[in-house]
């Protein structure tokens, strides 16, 4: 069975070459639009990955790759205080992420990966050995 890799934000950008690379190296990826998963909106990482678990023969997920993101590159005398909680919003969509897929990422030993946009906005996944494992879990993490 090919190895199967969820994408946040695959739709475009990083994300989005990512999944590129992903297939060309023949795994299996879901990278969901916004449509499929806003994670602007509230409890939408929670619907999300509870449709995932609960499917039949649901699939072992071998890497969570948080790619999506929000930046308002403005002054900051034109960002508004919603611009900011909808940044805070997809912060906490990840956390959320993270913790529902956690069982899933365990059982298949698999990696999680965050990248995180910089100022400039450059961000690019780390693809070199390392990053941390956790104890209990064998999850491999690595932030760039």
């Amino acid at each position: 069975m090919n190895k199967i890799a969820l994408i946040t934000g695959g739709s475009r950008g990083i994300g989005k070459a990512t999944a590129d690379m992903l297939r060309g190296k023949d795994w299996e990826v879901a990278a969901p639009s916004r449509d499929q998963l806003d994670l602007s909106v509230y409890g939408s990482t929670k619907y999300f990955a509870s449709a995932w678990n609960a499917a039949p023969h649901s699939l072992p997920l071998n890497a969570l790759i948080l790619c999506a993101g929000e930046w308002f590159s403005a002054p900051l005398e034109k960002i508004g205080d919603a611009d900011y909680l909808k940044q805070f919003r997809v912060f906490l969509a990840h956390q959320n992420i993270m913790r529902a897929f956690l069982p899933r990422l365990a059982e298949a030993r698999g990696c999680l990966y965050s990248c995180l946009r910089r100022w400039r906005g450059d961000c690019a996944v780390q693809r070199s050995k390392g990053g941390s494992r956790d104890a209990d879990t064998g999850i491999r993490a690595r932030v760039q």
